[in-house]
């Protein structure tokens, strides 16, 4: 057993022995890398008085220039006003006539073609504005023209007009996302949410008629989910699906608004809520549900997901199988589930959420929404199988 426990004890001390050499070997390799790394920092570090005095040198040839520049446009300025002295004079052309005076049958005659004047101009440039404006102007005018059935107009008051203009100025910028993360603390730039009962009771009252209308859709049963889309974007859509969702809580209901808008997200900017995690947060990771919803203050029941940190893809997302048990899973724990989405027109965000909700809410802007835009997006509808459940305008 001896020569063979030597022999076992000399194989291992000429394994150690190998792999020890070539450690050494190794670490020999990175000190010579690390001298070389060393040399070279040397030599840069020795190139920095060099630079620093090129940088001074030039900043000195770079303040002479302006200061020679400086000279030169003055001296340039007080010979053109030596010129303009000594060379060219003023000359009296023509001396002054008294002007004969006005009676009063030529005043009269003046105003009258004056106001014919006027009046041919006004109805010349109405002419010109309704041939330029090809947008419908009154919601009877939409209603003649559309073939879904319009649920409800909801009037923008003052206070909403203001808001849809600050909220349309908002872009979705990962960078701006990134500053909030290192800044922390509530945006002191955006404050924009006001209690649901402060707006105008013509407004609130839209907004009643509005839910019950989309309620009776179905006569055998409740709308537990629903897309709030538009013809093309700035027609008010964020708005009109952030107010509905206030408003069916205030009916009583449990109502969760997701904004599936991952281009150009408005709902955080109209909650003034951080857009740090969202819906794009649960779809690319694990993260739970309970971490994105937020709530309200003055509705308990209104519970709100943002869109998140921008995707590089957003159709991925939306169209993945979580997405789908996502959807089936809010609508099982609400009452009403409301996706805030992008306008359907040459986008395919919207047929890719619709099938797993009860329809599409399609949101028109009275006098601002292109007609010929409208024409072309119903011809679009009857290819794409969209349930539309109906219209709402706003003005």
């Amino acid at each position: 057993m001896l020569p063979v426990l030597q022999q076992e004890g000399q194989r291992f001390l000429s394994v150690r022995e190998a792999e020890l050499t070539t450690q050494l070997q190794s670490l020999e390799v990175q000190s010579n890398e690390i001298t070389k790394l060393a040399t070279q920092v040397e030599q840069q570090r020795k190139q920095v008085p060099i630079l620093a005095r090129r940088y001074t040198e030039i900043q000195r040839k770079l303040q002479f220039a302006n200061e020679s520049l400086n000279r030169f446009l003055s001296n340039r300025e007080n010979l053109q006003i030596q010129i303009s002295q000594t060379e060219l004079g003023w000359q009296l052309i023509q001396p002054p006539i008294q002007p004969s005076l006005v009676t009063a049958s030529s005043r009269v005659r003046n105003l009258i073609i004056g106001f014919f004047i006027s009046v041919a101009a006004g109805i010349g440039v109405a002419l010109l504005l309704e041939k330029i404006d090809n947008s419908y102007h009154s919601v009877i005018k939409l209603k003649k023209k559309i073939n879904f059935p319009l649920l409800g107009n909801v009037p923008f008051d003052n206070e909403v007009k203001a808001l849809q203009s600050r909220t349309s100025k908002s872009k979705f910028s990962p960078i701006k996302i990134f500053n909030s993360l290192l800044e922390g603390g509530q945006d002191t730039n955006i404050s924009i949410a006001q209690e649901y009962s402060s707006y105008s009771t013509e407004f609130l009252d839209a907004l009643r008629f509005l839910y019950t209308n989309i309620q009776q859709i179905k006569p055998d049963s409740q709308v537990r989910s629903l897309v709030v889309s538009s013809v093309t974007s700035g027609d008010g859509k964020s708005i009109v699906a952030f107010y509905l969702a206030q408003t069916a809580t205030a009916m009583g209901l449990r109502v969760l608004l997701v904004d599936a808008n991952l281009r150009q997200p408005m709902v955080h900017n109209l909650a003034n809520l951080k857009n740090l995690w969202g819906l794009s947060s649960l779809l690319s990771t694990n993260l739970p549900v309970s971490e994105v919803i937020h709530k309200l203050p003055s509705m308990e029941q209104l519970s709100l997901i943002t869109a998140g940190p921008a995707p590089d893809d957003p159709i991925k997302l939306l169209a993945s199988e979580k997405m789908k048990q996502l959807m089936a899973d809010f609508q099982d724990d609400y009452d009403l589930v409301i996706y805030d989405a992008p306008h359907f027109f040459g986008l395919s965000d919207v047929s890719i959420l619709s099938p797993y909700t009860d329809g599409v809410l399609m949101v028109v802007r009275v006098g601002k929404t292109d007609a010929s835009v409208i024409e072309q997006a119903l011809d679009y509808l009857r290819i794409l199988p969209l349930n539309i459940l109906g219209v709402v305008s706003n003005s």
